[in-house]
């Protein structure tokens, strides 16, 4: 018994008419709906196709520049301008560390000796840092500490496929309000880092060699100008790029428990992945659009063909049949 069928053909069957006929032109139609209705359709759900970034989530990158200014402000809310031109050397007006060498010569009055340490953890132990821990301890005044000031500047890579972004990055914590009657003790700020962007980032490919630019220079090497100190005017600087990294605070805790008279400053900065977005390449851009056009292409072509066979299957549409004579008998 011969129930297994080894190979098939489908019947061929052919429809013909002269190229200036109605079936012609409705078949031509049919033909031209099928090949641009599919770009009608991604273009229109895609919403500007040609304009959508790309989305990725990366962990970037980041280090310490040894870079740094801590200010601890004592009594009422003081301008660095103020300090430096108008109050009498040797006020306990400020409490100043930094690692810049003009900073430290205009506030030699209010330089305190302390300590700097700085270390990372890797949580998942993959060679890229997870958090970032900084003390600053210095001896107290003996006055009541009424405002902090810090920045540290940071080096942070973004990476994908096509680039390298290397972003400004900065902890900025401005004027922040410790409690009452602080004397010496324990401050910790914990907090995230959190990219901000106002456009798509740009990778350099093939045939276009356009790549994002950023402003580095928060301080001015050896500046002389104590306006490119202020935290405030820092702020500025690093917000004017088209996109950064910065500091997110969200929790503070105090400890006014101090046995050697010590103000120490503890900063956690945990390194997530951050969202960022990227201009599309070209190629990937036509990757894309061809990957969604085929999709669509092949079920407008089945649906077509299936509606050309009827047309003419039913004598809608007339023309010469011509079937193989190996399938009439």
């Amino acid at each position: 018994m011969k129930i297994l069928t080894l190979y098939s053909t489908s019947v061929h069957t052919a429809y013909k008419n002269s190229i200036c006929s109605l079936p012609a032109f409705i078949v031509f139609t049919l033909t031209v709906f099928m090949i641009l209705c599919p770009i009608y359709i991604i273009i229109y759900n895609s919403n500007e196709l040609w304009y959508q970034p790309k989305i990725i989530y990366e962990q970037p990158i980041v280090s310490f520049q040894y870079k740094y200014i801590l200010m601890g402000e004592y009594g009422s809310s003081l301008d660095i301008n103020d300090d430096v031109n108008n109050m009498v050397d040797g006020s306990p007006a400020l409490a100043v560390m930094s690692s810049f060498g003009f900073l430290n010569e205009i506030t030699e009055s209010w330089q305190k000796r302390g300590t700097v340490k700085y270390w990372k953890e890797d949580f998942d132990r993959n060679n890229v840092p997870d958090r970032l821990h900084f003390q600053f301890v210095y001896e107290s005044t003996n006055e009541k500490l009424t405002y902090l000031s810090m920045f540290i500047e940071l080096d942070a890579y973004i990476e994908n496929h096509h680039c390298k972004l290397h972003v400004p990055a900065a902890v900025i914590i401005s004027k922040e309000l410790l409690p009452p009657n602080f004397l010496s003790g324990e401050i910790s700020f914990e907090g995230k880092l959190k990219l901000e962007q106002k456009s798509s980032f740009h990778c350099p490919y093939f045939m276009r060699k356009v790549k994002s630019n950023f402003y580095y220079e928060l301080i001015p090497t050896n500046s002389t100008h104590i306006h490119d100190y202020e935290v405030t005017q820092i702020r500025k600087k690093l917000a004017n790029n088209v996109g950064f990294i910065q500091f997110e605070k969200t929790n503070t805790h105090w400890d006014r428990r101090s046995e050697d008279d010590k103000v120490v400053i503890n900063l956690s900065v945990d390194i997530g992945e951050v969202k960022s977005r990227f201009h599309l390449t070209f190629w990937q851009k036509l990757l894309s659009f061809w990957t969604k056009y085929l999709a669509v292409l092949v079920i407008f072509v089945y649906f077509v063909s299936k509606f050309k066979f009827y047309l003419f299957s039913r004598r809608i549409l007339r023309a010469w049949q011509i079937i193989p004579w190996q399938k009439i008998h």
